[in-house]
């Protein structure tokens, strides 16, 4: 007679490293001789992309560029220009040991920017990003399954964990010639534009998800027309693209995001030197994450009718997809402007700052700051920009009744519209993009090692062959069995049982086995 033991495999998804890199900013510009001197500086901001991550000799390494762009009044006709620089960055930092098949998830933002204006043709721009990354791998860990033989008697239990996560990312450019709107007068100068991409829909299939998107691209430009104000232009391109994952099939629910990380638009003229139409260029990160979860089977208790048993334990923590959302939601918000102060609105735009998240009774609540940039004309014809702060909360429905969920939402600005409700207030609304998927962590006791004493026979303390036994309401039948040290399956069957907890106070009969 010998002990026979299965394992399992179970997944374990570990976070090796999560940290913060810097990166200063520091530019000494001069302005070429095309270029209008420069009268008062509006805005300078800086908007940070990550273009690559890879690990190496045990090193992460994140790649990426800030875009630098000063948007101001020039000496001469008091007009808003802008002049559009950027700086390549890498950023690198020692981990623990070269981890293969790592995924690394990294975003970027700008703390801070100062632009210093030394005189009508140079300008001193000093500011700092921020580098948030992860970096987690996937651990196969071999968990006891099943044991038979010597008389064992084992509790068994059901594990639902998250499987081998999936990652892959794809950079892709496209190009499109875009015109203007029917009436809008031509461009003269290209001041300003942004651009992001959302996922419409996808399709999963052997090894490959299809995706399809759109980029939306919102410009702002000068027009030809002397002392006429400025005009904006929104367009949407439709993106479609197949993204190798390998592994991936029907069964993985997935998280697509994207990363517009470079916009170049080249202005087109006409045969009457019109420029009614502009060449765009857009390089795109696209990055998707598969999930899907595995069933399990686990001892976390063993003993021998037989034999004296040795074992050892430990606890272990798995990770549980619990669902994923994908939605679309509104913010709005009321902006107060001095009376009087504005002669007409040129353009607004606005970026979210999250802030915090949690998960509350079924909804995902997100709080967070709109930093909203009103481009205007003052009432002495003079350009200014007015920035300001205003709150905004989220709270998205994620349809789950679970506890203790974690998250780490993706969020996309979609649009931003506004309309003066009165010549002192602004409404702004900004329609966001929200996707993540829903975890919990879930604990289990699991047997390391079985060893059964073949030299250690236990004795019977009667020749009883059954027992009988008044059981409580709640007690666990595996627990009665361990007591009695006879089998389990035997309970089951002489009393009939269904239920692996005895469901009101009842009397048991026990078999006695060896």
């Amino acid at each position: 007679m010998e002990l026979k033991l299965t394992h399992e495999s179970i997944c374990i998804n570990e976070i090796v490293f999560d940290g913060a890199l810097e990166q200063s900013i520091e530019l000494d510009y001069l302005l070429p001789d095309y270029c209008p001197s420069i009268f008062k500086v509006l805005k300078c901001k800086v908007v940070p992309k990550i273009t690559s991550e890879r690990i190496m000799n045990g090193k992460l390494t994140i790649d990426g560029v800030a875009y630098i762009k000063v948007i101001y009044v020039g000496e001469d006709d008091y007009q808003i220009h802008s002049i559009a620089q950027k700086q390549v960055f890498s950023k690198s930092t020692e981990l623990k040991e070269n981890y293969e098949d790592a995924i690394i998830t990294a975003s970027v933002k700008c703390d801070y920017v100062n632009c210093r204006v030394i005189n009508q043709h140079r300008l001193d721009i000093r500011g700092a990003i921020s580098i948030k990354a992860t970096v987690s791998v996937t651990k196969k860990l071999e968990i006891l399954s099943k044991a038979a033989g010597m008389g064992v008697q084992v509790n068994n239990q059901k594990v639902t964990a998250l499987d081998k996560k999936l990652h892959a990312s794809k950079e892709f450019s496209i190009n499109e010639e875009l015109e203007l709107s029917y009436g809008k007068p031509a461009i003269g100068e290209m001041i300003d534009h942004s651009a992001s991409a959302v996922l419409t829909e996808y399709k999963v299939i052997a090894n490959k998800v299809i995706i399809k998107g759109d980029i939306i691209l919102h410009t702002l430009y000068a027009t030809d027309e002397n002392n006429a104000n400025p005009e904006i232009m929104d367009h949407s391109i439709p993106i479609s693209q197949i993204i190798d994952v390998s592994g991936v099939n029907e069964d993985y629910k997935c998280i697509v995001t994207f990363d517009v990380t470079s916009v170049d638009i080249n202005l087109k003229q006409n045969g009457n030197s019109e420029c009614k139409s502009f060449d765009a260029e857009f390089i795109v990160r696209v990055c998707c994450e598969a999930n899907k979860n595995t069933e399990a089977q686990l001892i976390d208790d063993i003993y021998s009718t037989m034999y004296k048993v040795e074992s050892n334990s430990t606890k272990i923590k798995v990770e549980q997809l619990i669902g994923m959302v994908n939605e679309s939601c509104i913010c709005k918000s009321s902006v107060a402007i001095p009376q009087g102060e504005l002669n007409c609105v040129y353009d607004i735009t606005c970026d979210f700052v999250n802030d915090t998240c949690r998960f509350e009774n079924g909804c995902i609540n997100i709080t967070g700051n709109m930093c909203i940039s009103i481009l205007a004309l003052d009432r002495e014809n003079m350009p200014i920009l007015i920035e300001k702060t205003a709150p905004c909360e989220i709270k998205i429905d994620a349809k789950c009744a679970e506890d203790n969920v974690m998250l780490s939402p993706h969020i996309t600005i979609s649009s931003v519209s506004y309309s003066m409700i009165s010549s002192d207030e602004i409404e702004i609304r900004v329609e966001l993009k929200v996707c993540t998927n829903l975890y919990k962590f879930c604990y289990y006791n699991v047997l390391n090692s079985v060893s059964v004493d073949e030299a250690n026979k236990k004795e019977r303390n009667s020749n009883a062959v059954i027992r009988l036994y008044f059981a409580q309401n709640g007690e666990k039948i595996w627990d009665i069995a361990k007591k009695f040290n006879t089998s389990v399956d035997l309970i089951y069957l002489e009393n009939d049982l269904d239920s692996e907890v005895v469901n009101s106070k009842s009397m048991l009969l026990i078999p006695i086995t060896d």
